[in-house]
């Protein structure tokens, strides 16, 4: 499995446990929970090292 199968196999597992603490997000406005935190976190990480691979594609052309 290469790095980018990775990112991205977080960046879909992270999507999904937004998805899924939205539904509860509904039931308790305005709070956010550990795993929204994580979540974001996650596909936080998963964007950046998206970008510092295009950045270093960008240097290398």
């Amino acid at each position: 499995m290469s790095r980018r199968q990775k990112a991205e196999g977080r960046r879909q597992k992270a999507e999904g446990r937004r998805k899924k603490a939205e539904g509860r997000d509904k039931r308790h406005k305005g709070q956010l929970h550990k795993c929204q935190v994580s979540a974001a976190k996650c596909q936080l990480s998963a964007v950046r090292y998206e970008l510092s691979t295009l950045e270093k594609l960008k240097t290398q052309n």
